[in-house]
């Protein structure tokens, strides 16, 4: 049997084959096996199909994975190949609150924590679902004991105040942090919230789509990575 290329695909079908009694040749374009998966390291070089050039400038002990680099929790078959082969993995970190996040058109162009994004669009949206609950009931009579319970949901998923409104105060500071130069007081953690932002700047589509993607199956927690070991 004969089978192009040595990525994941063409090495997992000559393992399999192989196992079947097959007699197997891999041919691989590239000077790697891996296809897609594969690791940089402090003095590796790169040259594009292009003919550019790059060189990684990493200190010792640091590494890159630039092509698929997380193993989510769900594919069950890789993570099994990996068991089988004694592959050791490593907690892939993939929401990292504070973290930057840049876009160029918001915000000035200065970089906004991960934390602060997160917590601003979740109080927008929980505010406004909050005004549009409260619209409803003024057609209504009284307020049931399970809208009791969704309201008080809202303000707390939200960090929303006493009157359901998303605001910079010691409760959305609990959430996004505090302002910069500020001092937790111990015991209470109080602080100088950190200042609140239009919904129209937060909700920027440099930063809405980056905020959901961490609830996308193949990125939700726990994400596993071959260790440095097998990279």
């Amino acid at each position: 049997m004969l089978i192009l290329g040595a990525g994941l695909a063409g090495m997992t079908a000559a393992l399999e084959l192989r196992a079947a009694g097959y007699k197997v040749q891999v041919l691989e374009f590239n000077s790697r096996p891996g296809g897609r998966n594969w690791t940089l390291r402090g003095g590796d070089s790169f040259t594009e199909l292009g003919g550019a050039t790059q060189t990684c400038g990493f200190e010792e002990g640091l590494y890159l994975n630039p092509g698929p680099w997380r193993i989510p929790y769900h594919h069950r078959a890789l993570l099994d190949y990996c068991k089988r082969l004694g592959v050791t993995l490593e907690p892939f970190i993939q929401l990292n609150h504070n973290a930057l996040l840049h876009a160029s058109k918001a915000f000035g162009g200065t970089p906004q924590r991960i934390r602060d994004i997160k917590t601003r669009l979740s109080g927008a949206c929980f505010g406004a679902a909050r005004q549009g609950h409260a619209a409803k009931q003024a057609r209504r009579s009284g307020i049931g004991g399970r809208q009791e319970i969704l309201l008080q949901a809202l303000r707390s998923w939200g960090a929303l105040d006493r009157n359901y409104a998303y605001n910079a105060n010691l409760i959305s500071a609990d959430y996004r942090g505090y302002a910069q130069g500020s001092r937790r007081r111990p015991r209470c953690g109080a602080g100088a919230p950190a200042s609140r932002s239009s919904c129209r700047t937060s909700c920027n589509r440099s930063f809405g789509g980056t905020c959901g993607i961490f609830a996308c199956i193949n990125s939700r927690p726990p994400c596993f990575s071959p260790s440095a070991a097998w990279t």
